[in-house]
């Protein structure tokens, strides 16, 4: 079974000293066990390891695989299973949030709590004695790296948040704070921090290095729009930049090895949240109800999360092998995906040429689902609902032997190196050399064409990508166009667009959702009821929860601000 430095003993223990994910903002002190027993380097490992865990302990709603978030609000995917089935997800593919729907609430308090893990960690860290200079500086360094993770997770979703450092934890226990604060410069502070002190080769594979740091910083910076200052940050990691493990980033030869247990945390991963099904809390439960429907995959599974309609055609390339750009992939749905009726046969059409990646992305009729046979019709739940195809990133291989029913022991990316160079093309265009960024565009193209999805010797379906021509790059708008789909069609299912479409801008965002409405509702009456988005909507509601548990200030108003529009 994969073991990693995770184990459900050493949560177990934490959980004795540490509040691992206070209900509110307010937290419970810390517990009767003497302090002084955590006052040596195992005490402080244990306390680091603790707050490493926290990135596994959550809910649906909270996991920063952010599939709810990134990818069902952002138009990649529908909530999928029954109607009735969490409707309070219901709200979110629809564009009718409320300040009261639990999933703010539950992400609030897996932030807050993992927030909180990392501030007592610091102090502790600082006031042991004993432990030499060079390891006490490296799991400062991580857990500053944590910090930022946290706040910029809070930061993109509520915008404006309370913000509890080290010092302020240890003089106050339960602080009473107003969410009046821009963190974003803490955040950058932290990670400057961050990078000064973390290695760049780690003691164990899933701990921040340095340059996880300086990608997430860069990541920061492309969320602010400060691309001149993101343009040498992202150079460094290309040029530079290596794993935990010591191996210099680059693109490993298949796409697909991404998603898969066996090749995690190879040359292409940044950071990545790490998985095990040797303790079945730690299996991925952020992406359980994730699972396919009926008989499949060992049965038992949930059916949520399917891909949309408007993301598989996204996929469709012209005969020369390039995105259609201009939205016309959805003039002609990709025929013959009816998941009713399915059989074990490669019958997907051929008619209509797809980028390879919609196969490593989607699960749908006649294409086979890794080594598990081919999707049924069983597979989906309600295809009136959710449609007929199926999530297949997050999902398992048959041949691992480290699987649950529901759950998976692979790992969450949340940097990886497609992403740098990415960015790095975009903060290019951004910054007005946009001739240069094809060459980093076309380095990820030229990957997904190596990797096709094969069936008895052949592939699968009509396979076709290639790199883009001078004339897609040869304009700052055509290239923004074009780097902009490369990210939909590389990080489709992964919990990013939305998140993506929230830093390039409204209008961006508006015209995207409209879209996106405006052609789904063509295969899934539910959608006509959608609420249309608005300005407001680009940043979530503060959770009503902690409004009401934060209560008044001594000046008379809440301590809590509600976002404007809720």
């Amino acid at each position: 079974m994969k073991k990693i430095f995770l184990n459900i003993l050493i949560t177990s223990l934490i959980s004795l000293f540490v509040t691992s994910c206070s209900k509110k903002l307010e937290v419970t002190p810390l517990g009767d066990v003497d302090k002084a027993a955590l006052l040596n380097q195992s005490g402080i490992e244990l306390l680091v390891t603790s707050a490493y865990a926290s990135l596994t302990e959550n809910g649906w709603g909270a996991t920063p695989s952010n599939w709810i978030f990134g990818s069902i609000y952002g138009g990649d995917a529908n909530k999928g299973s029954d109607p009735g089935d969490q409707t309070y997800i219901n709200e979110m593919e629809n564009y009718s949030v409320l300040s009261n729907n639990t999933i703010f609430n539950q992400k609030w308090i897996f932030n807050y709590g993992g927030i909180k893990r990392v501030n007592t960690t610091l102090n502790m860290i600082k006031s042991v004695e004993g432990i030499n200079d060079d390891l006490k500086n490296k799991r400062i360094g991580e857990m500053k790296f944590l910090r930022a993770l946290f706040y910029f997770e809070l930061r993109r979703i509520f915008n404006k948040v309370p913000y509890v450092d080290e010092v302020l934890e240890a003089k106050e226990n339960n602080p009473k704070l107003k969410n009046d604060t821009e963190v974003l410069p803490l955040i950058e502070a932290d990670l400057t921090e961050a990078i000064k002190l973390l290695p760049d080769v780690q003691d164990q594979v899933g701990r921040a290095n340095k340059w996880a740091a300086k990608a997430l910083l860069a990541k920061v910076y492309m969320f602010q729009s400060k691309f001149s200052t993101a343009v040498p940050l992202l150079k460094d990691i290309i040029d530079n930049g290596m794993n935990a493990k010591g191996v210099k980033y680059h693109l490993v030869t298949n796409y697909s090895d991404n998603y898969s247990i066996d090749m995690e945390n190879n040359s292409e991963t940044v950071f990545s949240i790490q998985h095990s099904t040797d303790d079945a809390a730690n299996a991925n439960p952020g992406n359980q109800p994730n699972t396919l429907y009926g008989g499949a995959m060992n049965g038992g599974g949930y059916g949520f999360y399917q891909p949309s309609y408007t993301f598989v055609n996204s996929f469709q390339v012209d005969n020369n092998g390039l995105p259609k750009l201009d939205g016309s992939y959805m003039d002609e749905a990709i025929p013959g995906t009816n998941i009713l009726g399915a059989t074990n046969t490669n019958d997907a059409d051929r008619s209509i040429p797809v980028d390879p990646r919609l196969d490593h992305s989607v699960g749908r009729r006649g294409i086979p689902f890794y080594d598990w046979g081919f999707p049924q019709s069983n597979w989906v739940r309600n295809p009136s609902n959710g449609g007929d195809f199926m999530t297949k990133k997050n999902l398992y291989r048959k041949s691992n032997s480290q699987y649950v029913t529901r759950g998976s022991a692979l790992n969450t990316d949340l940097i990886r190196f497609d992403d740098v160079l990415l960015w790095y093309a975009e903060a290019l265009a951004e910054t007005d050399q946009y001739t240069e960024s094809r060459e980093y565009v076309n380095l990820v193209r030229e990957r997904a064409a190596n990797d096709l999805v094969m069936f008895e010797g052949h592939p699968a379906a009509n396979y076709k990508v290639s790199p883009y021509p001078a004339n897609y790059f040869d304009t700052k708008e055509k290239a923004l166009k074009a780097i902009r789909f490369e990210r939909k069609l590389e990080f489709g299912m992964e919990g990013m667009r939305f998140f993506d479409l929230e830093r390039w801008g409204y209008d961006v965002t508006k015209a995207e959702i409209d879209f996106y409405l405006l052609n789904e509702k063509k295969y899934l009456g539910k959608f006509a009821a959608a609420s249309a988005f608005a300005e407001y909507k680009m940043i979530f509601p503060i959770p009503q929860a902690q409004i009401l548990s934060m209560g008044i200030g001594e000046d008379g108003t809440p301590y809590l601000t509600q976002n404007p529009g809720y």
